[in-house]
């Protein structure tokens, strides 16, 4: 199991869980579940609460912007170019913007849903709430292999006898919350309707008034250049210092 943790706002973002709690006969109607309660378990204990997030309950889903297969290449002349198209072009480049997984560990980042076994006869649809495509993509998972099905799709009557295994994959973080809040809600009909409510888990940056770990500095490579830099890391040792931090925790990169 996978849990990748939100520090500091009280939520556990689950990028994988374990399945459990399969009855052992199959009744009619919907059942759709997320990992509602946050134990790592998708099952049962999922059903209370489900349909409405909120803080203290409610299942979470990773904004899948990362880049698992190292398909985003940056160029030297990326990195001398100060357009903002160039920002644009390499954040846009991440596993979220294609129907593919990417890479063996793309999946990981997937949040696991799952619709509970039903007895029914027809074929039912899973749908995300009406521009939330935007944000979110819907996977099901068939014969080992993930598929896409975008904002919506068709689930067969035997997968739906069977309980079929889902997956929610973000495309984005939160933007502006007058625009998009974060929530998103997955309805499944087969033989009734059901729906579970997921939210996007919260970015969270770094920032200056952390305590210090690790201090890199570049280390000019011709004497012509060296003017000063002695005195410098000097300083910049003494600052260790008051920092708690030893010397090993600096390095220097030697650098043009």
């Amino acid at each position: 199991m996978r849990i990748r943790v939100a520090v500091g706002t009280g939520v556990l973002a689950l990028s994988g869980v374990i399945f459990a709690g399969v009855p052992a006969t199959a009744a009619p109607g919907a059942v759709l579940l997320a990992d509602t309660n946050r134990n790592g378990t998708v099952d049962w204990a999922d059903q209370a609460g489900k349909a409405r997030w909120a803080p203290q309950r409610g299942a979470v889903f990773l904004p899948n912007l990362d880049d698992d297969a190292k398909r985003c290449k940056v160029t030297e002349e990326d990195l001398k170019d100060r357009a903002v198209t160039v920002d644009e072009r390499l954040a846009a480049c991440n596993d979220a913007q294609d129907d593919a997984v990417n890479g063996p560990q793309d999946v990981a980042d997937f949040a696991q849903l799952r619709t509970m076994p039903r007895n029914v006869s027809q074929d039912g649809t899973v749908s995300l709430g009406a521009g939330e495509g935007r944000y979110a993509r819907l996977w099901v998972e068939r014969d080992g292999t993930w598929t896409s099905l975008g904002e919506s799709g068709t689930l067969t009557a035997a997968e739906l006898r069977k309980g079929a295994r889902l997956a929610l994959e973000g495309k984005d973080v939160i933007r502006d919350k007058a625009v998009w809040n974060g929530v998103v809600t997955v309805t499944l009909k087969a033989g009734g309707t059901d729906a579970v409510q997921l939210r996007v888990a919260p970015l969270i940056l770094q920032n200056d008034l952390k305590a210090p770990r690790q201090v890199v500095t570049s280390k000019p490579t011709r004497p012509e250049w060296s003017a000063g830099y002695d005195e410098f890391v000097a300083g910049l040792r003494k600052a260790m210092a008051a920092a708690n931090l030893p010397e090993s925790a600096l390095t220097a990169i030697s650098n043009d």
